[in-house]
């Protein structure tokens, strides 16, 4: 018996301007959050922010994510800001040296 396993994750809306991330943020599953996260940080208001206490486990795709919601949130004349960062993704952060240029909160 062959069971196979693929990572999931999904982002919620949590209030207004207010989301969470849970699952895995890896090569698998940025893609699709990526693709469904434009409506939803669309409909809020002109900042919102991003809880990723649920993340699991995250690779370098996943700091591209987070790379990329910051540069749809500056076309958008929105801000993002991102919290409860995972140590293992902050670290990807400190040794990529983009910590500083991406709005980490504790």
């Amino acid at each position: 018996m062959t069971v196979t396993v693929t990572a999931t994750a999904a982002l919620r809306q949590v209030d207004s301007g207010q989301f969470a991330v849970v699952g895995e943020l890896g090569f698998d599953t940025v893609g699709g959050l990526l693709a469904s996260s434009g409506a939803q940080f669309a409909a809020a208001g002109t900042q919102f922010e991003v809880d990723l206490s649920g993340v699991t486990q995250s690779d370098s795709a996943g700091l591209a994510l987070l790379i990329e919601w910051l540069k749809v949130a500056t076309l958008t004349g929105k801000t993002v800001r991102f919290t409860r960062v995972p140590d293992q993704l902050r670290a990807l952060a400190q040794i990529s040296e983009i910590d500083g240029f991406l709005p980490l909160s504790a």
